[in-house]
Formats: C-alpha cells, structure tokens, sequence
C-alpha cells in the first residue's frame, strides 16, 4: 500500500530525529516508511538505508549489512546519490564494527567519492572522520591524523551534531596519544556536552571510555575503575561492536598499576567473552599483549607463551591473506578482461583473414611484438620500426587515461626514432584531437593538416611538420583506457584500410597496456607485500624481546633471569653474587606525582643500575621496584663492598625530572652461589632475608645495602 508523500517524509524526519537516541522507535517509523513508499524509488531507498542505519545503533550490524545490501542496487542514477552515499557510509561502519576493517575502507573511500562529485563539502566530513577512526583503531595514528586535519579544514556549517561528537572524540584521542592531556579534556568535555544534548548514548558511552583512558593516565587509578566499570554495566555498551574492548584494557591497565593482577586478568577475559571480535581484529591483538603482560606479572609462563602465540599469528596471517586476496581478485578481473578481449579480437581477426596476406601479416608481427615486454618504452620501439616501415610514419605516441587526475600521460613519445618526452594533457583540453578521441570514443583522422608549428597537437622535431595525423582510442570494457597517435608527412597517409588496421591493432595495444600496467601493480604489491613481511618479521622480534625484556626499563625481565641463571650453573659452575635492589621510597614517589613520574625515575634507574656493571655481569627487573644482578665472584669483602658502593651512590644521585628533584635511596641484600642456594629461587631468598635482615636491625645508607650472607 502506498502512502502519501507527506506522510513518507514525515516518517523519515521523525526516525532521523531519534536514531541515535532512541533507536528502537526510530526503526518503527523507517520501517512504517518502508511499507506505504513501495511505489517511490528514491524515498523506498532512503527508509531502507534508514532501517540498515538503526540497526547500526541497535549493535546488530549483521541485521544491518543485510539491511544495506538489499538497499545499494537500489541507489542508482543522479536522483539517488544522497542514498548512495549513505548506504556505503553505513555499510563501512558495519564492516568496521564488525573487524572487517578493508572493506570498511573500500565502503567510506567509495563514500568520500561520491560526496566529492557532488560538491558538497559537508557531505565529505562524515566518511572522512569514519576513516581517520578506521585507521586510529588499526593502529595507524598518524593517518588517522592526517584525515582528521582535513576535516578540520572544512567549514562545518550544515554538519549534524552526531558527527561533531565522533570529530571531536577522535581529535580527544589522538590528543591523548600525545599525552597532550589538557588539551584532551577540553575537546572531550565539548564531546561530552553535545553527547548528553543530543541523548547520543552511544557518542556519551565512547567518550567516557576516553575519560576513563584520561583519568587513568592522570594517575587517579581508583576513579578510573569507577568510571570504567560503570561504562561497560550500562546496557546499551555492547552495541558498540568490539570497539569496546578499550574499555576493558583501560580497566585491565588500572588493575596492573593496582597490582590486581588476577583481576585484571579476569577483566580481559570477560570483555574477550562478551564483545568476541573477530579472531584478527587489532581490539583482540590489544587485549593478547594485555594478557601475555598479566601472565608475566603471575609467573603463568604457558598462558604468557599461549598469548604470544596467538599474536604472532594475527600480526603474521591477517595482513598477507588481506593483500594475497586483493592479488588473486586482480589478477581474476584482468583474467576476465582479457578473455573477453580475445574472443572480439578473434572475430576481428577472422574479418581481417578475408582481406590482405599483408594486413594478416602485420597484425600477427605487432600481435607478437607487443606481447614480448612489459615495459612502455620497448613497446613504443617495437611498434615504431613497424609502423614506420609499412605506413610511412614519423611519430608515434601512446597517452593512458587517469580517470582521478582528469589527464592523460603520454608512457612513450617517438619522434624520427628517438624517445622524447611530453606532457600531460587533461582530458577536457580544447583543440586537442587526442582528448577529442577520448571524449568521442572513436578515432580522429586529419588528412590536410596545415603546415604549423602551433598546432596544438605538434609535439616533437618541428622541422617535419606532419600533414597526416590518426588518433585512436584504446577501449576496454567499453572505457578508453588510452590513445595511440600516429604522425606521417604525407598528405592523405591515412585512409579506411590504415583506420581498420590501426583499429584492429589497438585492441592488441589495449591488451598489451592492461598487461604493463598489471605487471606494474604486481611489482609495486609485491614491494608492498616484503614491506609487510619485514613488518612482521619486526613484529616477531618484538614480542620475542616482550618476552624476555621489562617493557618499560628494556632490562631483562625473570623470565630471562631464570634462564640466565640456569645457563651460567650448567656451563660455568663457578661462584657468583646474585645482588637484589629494593628501592626504597619509590611507593611516595608514585602517590605524589603519578605513575607518569613514577616511570621515568624507573627507567632512569635502570640505565643507572646497567651502566654500573662490567659487560659479563647481568641486571634484570623483576618487579614494580625491584631488580636483581648477577655478578661475578669478588676476590674480597672489599672488592664487593666497593662494588656495592659504587651502585648505592649511582641509585641516590638527584633524579631531575620536570616535576621536582627527587632523591631515592635502596636496600640491597646479596647471597653467593653455591653457599646460599644452588637455584635461583633459594638465591633470591638468602638475598631477600640478607636485605630485610639488615632493614629490621635499623641499617640505612650503604650499611642497609650490605648483607652478611656473603661473608
């Protein structure tokens, strides 16, 4: 049944007006529209994307993509470009949500096509901010920022409050990448603002998980897990796809800091449950490094190993199958292309075999000439000394189409027998005979061309001015994809037999110009794909370093302590110290100034600590303030007391940090292999009862770093 128009658009205006807040209702009257429009292409279209686009804000993106599927074949011709556009802007937000983030790109790039074409600047920002927090998600920050400053040079006049709210999220979290933190709020305040006026539940639950990201980087730990916890209970959290695993990694990173480690295990594990990303989504590889980090803090070494195992096969799988599979689709659409070249070029010929043994001749040479290179240049040089001997020709010239750019680019010029250069012609270029052909589809011929070296198609030695000139398209699939040309000196060179000819020849040509740019393209994915592999091998080295390195200091970790100590017992078997380090007021440190603060004097230390061994020696972090050494045997007490020395007097020089000046100061306790234990584990225990002996009998300064253990 049809309804009014007017009531159809007063049904669209009412489900637009309540799709971010109130979902649900919103798809009741998209769907009224839906049924009374059956008979209006363009407004069945338009409530059909709208069904799709409440969906997407009900989190039921599958439902959505059917939805938007079933509506694109819909939104064809110039009347339906609005639709268009926001059926592939709603399809990549759904691809996105759902982890399938290439052809999310495809989708908003397409977008961002036909928003251009249309001229409506505003109409660009939505899938333009889509793709930067595409991008930002995938871990590609520095795009993600580079589109963001695009958008941000648009006049935002006419944009819907919706998309300033993800505009200024995005802007908030790369500001926040930048640990830029005032800046951050600020921008996020204005998020939240319109979020809350706008009742755009989904925008208010994203910006409080970037205030939750900001409050724990701030160091306020405790109202971070208030305001994270609180986020991901609100029942309309899960619609947010598996985006809103953040939530549960910033939960999870509060929980480390707290040393809450098995909860915050259970926190990763949770959100992996409830939100299930796709196997090879960068929100599941964010929650595995999380997980390996915990199991390390837990000593869980198989679930550690388990997790880096999982990472490696993400960051060594999903990139190569994404670029192996745009490989086979080209290579199946050039398949196709040319196959059905073939089969014309196979009627053509059998037209040809009536005419002339020459003509038959000359198109089985060029035939085989131009499938011998792939490269432009050769072929220019093949065709000339073919074309110059049969058809008394000087000049001849191939331009390919660039579609984007609105020019064509000349791949060779040859003039009397020598490669010369040209520029490039744009395709609307009055008085040029080759943008004619082009926008004609069909050859130009010029017979009596006057004598003149300002015609506008001379290019060239001007002291042979042609007086014959023939322009004939390359056509593929019905899109000319080129222009060959042809120059003679002889008046009337070119007639019915040289057009037939040419034409026949140009259908090998467009063959032979698919196949030099495919071959280009496979070279440059090939490039591509060992950039990527070098990425991945990068990749694997840095989750085997993770794995045996503190990740804020860069010292080894227990792990590499562990099996440090079992290589130096099974191959050497001489006596060793094993020195363990407590700083002592580092907790203070923490509670004053932050954990930002707190890191730096980490890291600081650390470069203290290694810079006071000798190259055989070994340091380690084995915990939030802790370290352990493993130093050769000292040939006296006094050689170890000074050894000590000198390493209590590095802890304690001045810490400059923007912050304050901070001194700090540690108990050190030490035991000697084999005498106080013959493992790692019974070492660290003679050293730690050395240590908290000496703290218990009031020792400070360089008498608190010094154990008895060892003498």
């Amino acid at each position: 049944m049809n309804a009014p128009v007017e009531r159809i658009d007063k049904l669209l205006d009412r489900s637009w007006g309540r799709m971010i807040s109130q979902p649900i209702e919103a798809l009741a009257y998209a769907q009224q529209a839906l049924s009374g429009a059956a008979s209006d292409a363009v407004r069945y279209c338009e409530a059909k994307s709208f069904v799709g686009l409440c969906y997407i804000y009900l989190g039921q993106f599958d439902t959505a993509i059917t939805e938007l599927n079933e509506a694109l074949p819909l939104a064809v011709g110039d009347a339906q470009q609005d639709n268009a556009r926001r059926i592939n802007n709603a399809l990549g937000m759904s691809y996105q949500a759902l982890g399938h983030y290439a052809v999310a790109l495809d989708h908003y790039e397409l977008t961002t096509e036909i928003a251009r074409r249309s001229g409506a600047a505003v109409a660009v920002i939505p899938p333009l901010t889509n793709m930067a927090i595409l991008m930002f998600e995938m871990g590609d920050a520095q795009s993600a920022e580079t589109i963001l400053n695009e958008v941000l040079g648009f006049d935002f006049d006419g944009v819907t409050q919706d998309n300033l709210v993800e505009v200024y999220l995005l802007l908030a979290q790369i500001l926040l990448n930048q640990l830029n933190i005032e800046e951050a709020q600020l921008v996020l305040d204005q998020a939240q603002r319109l979020a809350v006026d706008l009742d755009f539940k989904l925008g208010l639950l994203r910006s409080r998980v970037i205030q939750g990201r900001l409050t724990r980087l701030e160091g306020k730990l405790e109202l971070a897990l208030t305001l994270l916890s609180q986020t991901i209970a609100d029942e309309d959290f899960a619609s947010d796809g598996s985006a809103g695993l953040m939530a549960y990694i910033e939960i999870a990173k509060a929980q480390f800091s707290l040393a809450q480690n098995d909860q915050a295990l259970a926190t990763l594990h949770a959100g992996l449950h409830r939100l299930k990303p796709p196997e090879e989504s960068p929100h599941r590889l964010k929650v595995l490094e999380q997980l390996a980090f915990g199991y390390q803090l837990t000593g869980d070494q198989a679930n550690e190993l388990l997790m880096i195992k999982q990472m490696r096969a993400i960051e060594s799988s999903s990139q190569a199958r994404q670029s192996k599979n745009l490989l086979n689709l080209r290579k199946f659409k050039r398949q196709q292309d040319q196959e059905q070249l073939n089969r014309q070029l196979i009627d053509k010929e059998n037209q040809l075999l009536k005419q002339s043994y020459e003509r038959l001749s000359l198109l089985n040479d060029i035939a085989h000439q131009v499938a011998m290179t792939l490269d432009f240049s050769e072929l220019g040089q093949r065709l000339y000394a073919i074309l110059a001997k049969h058809l008394d020709v000087h000049f001849i010239s191939l331009l390919t189409v660039d579609e984007t750019e609105q020019v064509m680019t000349f791949r060779f010029v040859i003039d009397v027998g020598q490669l010369i250069d040209g520029s490039a012609i744009p395709l609307n270029r009055s008085g040029s005979s080759s943008a004619e052909a082009y926008q004609s589809k069909k050859p130009v011929i010029i017979n009596n061309a006057e004598p003149s070296s300002e015609n506008p198609n001379q290019i060239g030695d001007l002291t042979i001015l042609p007086q014959s000139l023939l322009f004939v398209p390359l056509i593929l699939d019905e899109d000319v994809i080129g222009i060959f040309s042809m120059q003679s000196p002889v008046l009337n060179r070119f007639k019915d037999y040289e057009l037939h000819l040419m034409i026949a020849i140009c259908k090998f040509m467009a063959i032979a110009v698919t196949n030099i740019v495919s071959h280009e393209e496979v070279q440059q994915l090939n490039r591509s794909l060992f950039a990527e592999k070098q990425l991945i091998e990068d990749a694997q080295e840095r989750i085997a370093h993770m794995a045996y390195h503190d990740s804020l200091t860069a010292l080894p970790n227990r792990q590499a302590l562990e099996e440090f100590i079992e290589r130096r017992i099974d191959q050497q078997r001489r006596p060793f110290h094993l020195v363990y380090i407590d700083l002592d007021g580092f907790k203070q440190v923490n509670d004053r100034y932050g954990h930002r603060v707190g890191d730096r004097v980490l890291i600081e230390l650390g470069q203290r600590i290694k810079a006071s061994l000798r190259q055989r020696d070994f340091a380690a972090r084995v915990g939030g303030d802790e370290f352990v050494l493993i130093v050769d045997e000292f040939a006296s007490v006094a050689d170890q007391q000074a050894f000590l020395t000198r390493l209590l007097v590095a802890i304690e020089l001045a810490i400059q940090t923007p912050e304050a000046t901070l001194f700090l100061s540690a108990s050190i306790g030490s035991a000697l292999y084999p005498a106080k234990g013959k493992n790692l584990d019974e070492l660290m225990h003679s050293a730690d009862s050395a240590m908290y002996l000496n703290k218990r009998q009031g020792k400070s300064g360089l008498a608190n770093g010094l154990s008895t253990e060892d003498q």
